[in-house]
């Protein structure tokens, strides 16, 4: 990879060009980006986001370490101490480049409230982790799933089964996320029916350090008695899995922090739709 390349897609994703005051999408950029939703018929897309792998605790752990000198720098991006911690913190480097893409693409899922938390938003911010140098494209497909049940718990095994190369004891982190994801979505609805997109995403360390984003178009129907269900026969998975270049990274860690910092635990926050005011799904086993 040349330099130029990652220099030139970080200018493009500089969240100083997308942000106005504390962090917030300026006025002008969240109009745009819900004028772009409603040409392209966009519907919600509620996110979740898991950190998965036998490393998992250890990658937030240098994580933690690389946000606390950061603190000590008193924010400096460029202090030495915290850069030196920050190379080490392969895990911070994919996810701060995450999410510059996410911002880019004014996706933002934490309420479905957001205007910025539509499927039209999410296939930008896709477009945009997916064009990152320092990542590797890895496996791109689409798993067509043909039910065999109308039940939501069948349509959520399925979609996590299809989580191929995540262990199975972290399984479990995926499947309650999509039922969060489930919950979230019937608080929105006012229809009898309507559809929604799943974005369930994982960053697993397991040696490597991997970014799966995984969606679904998921369709909804009030029945009586149940609230809502799922109600189609059929539906595809869509999976984009993505490899960080952990071996580039003390080279570029700085040129990434000159731009942006996120932490882990932002990265988590910021892709998780909140579930407040959300009532139980009956017909979801929980």
């Amino acid at each position: 990879m040349q330099k130029e390349q990652l220099d030139a897609w970080l200018s493009i994703h500089d969240p100083a060009l997308y942000r106005g005051p504390k962090g917030l999408h300026t006025a002008e950029f969240t109009d745009r980006l819900a004028a772009v939703a409603v040409a392209q018929g966009s519907v919600l897309a509620p996110s979740n986001a898991q950190l998965t792998g036998p490393q998992a605790a250890a990658a937030l752990k240098a994580d933690q370490q690389a946000t606390a000198a950061l603190n000590t720098a008193g924010g400096n991006t460029q202090d030495p101490k915290f850069l030196e911690q920050w190379k080490t913190d392969l895990v911070g480097g994919a996810v701060t480049l995450s999410e510059m893409a996410r911002n880019a693409a004014g996706y933002q899922p934490q309420t479905l409230d957001n205007s910025g938390a539509q499927s039209a938003q999410y296939q930008q911010y896709l477009r945009n982790v997916g064009s990152c140098p320092l990542f590797i494209l890895q496996m791109s497909d689409r798993q067509h799933y043909d039910r065999q049940s109308s039940d939501w718990n069948a349509a959520i095994d399925a979609i996590a089964a299809a989580f191929e190369g995540i262990a199975s004891q972290d399984k479990d982190k995926i499947i309650t996320g999509l039922k969060n994801l489930a919950k979230a979505a019937s608080s929105k609805m006012s229809t009898t029916q309507t559809e929604s997109v799943f974005a369930q995403n994982a960053m697993n360390v397991d040696g490597r350090v991997t970014l799966y984003l995984y969606n679904s178009n998921v369709s909804f129907v009030e029945t009586s008695g149940k609230g809502y269900d799922c109600k189609q026969d059929t539906f595809d998975i869509v999976r984009l899995q993505l490899t960080f270049q952990s071996a580039l990274w003390p080279q570029y860690c700085a040129a990434v922090a000159a731009k942006f910092h996120s932490s882990v635990d932002d990265w988590l926050s910021n892709n998780t739709t909140s579930t407040a005011g959300a009532q139980p799904i009956k017909a979801l086993n929980t």
